[in-house]
């Protein structure tokens, strides 16, 4: 379960570099690889997914680290979230 728990925290800080790298681009107007970087930190939160389903399945009971390493998913995921809203808002403006 510890292992898990890293593996999702890890997932998580990858998950929230891609997404700030990400507007990082749309504030350059690459708007191209800012969609990429944002397809990239999907695929993170399948993968993380998985892991979680794993957990869901395992007979172990839930540890506050499991519970932190959730927080860190949320997090990361709401940012993600937030940030192609962000982006999106800016190919909107470059356009008008």
């Amino acid at each position: 379960m510890e292992e898990k728990s890293f593996m999702l925290m890890g997932f998580a800080g990858s998950i929230k570099a891609l997404s700030f790298d990400s507007f990082d681009a749309a504030l350059d107007k690459d708007y191209t690889k800012a969609h990429e970087l944002l397809a990239e930190a999907d695929q993170l939160i399948a993968e993380s997914s998985k892991v979680q389903k794993e957990i869901l399945r395992g007979e172990e009971s839930l540890t506050l680290l499991m519970v932190h390493a959730q927080d860190h998913i949320m997090t990361a995921i709401e940012s993600r979230s937030m940030i192609e809203k962000l982006v999106q808002m800016m190919e909107v403006k470059e356009r008008v």
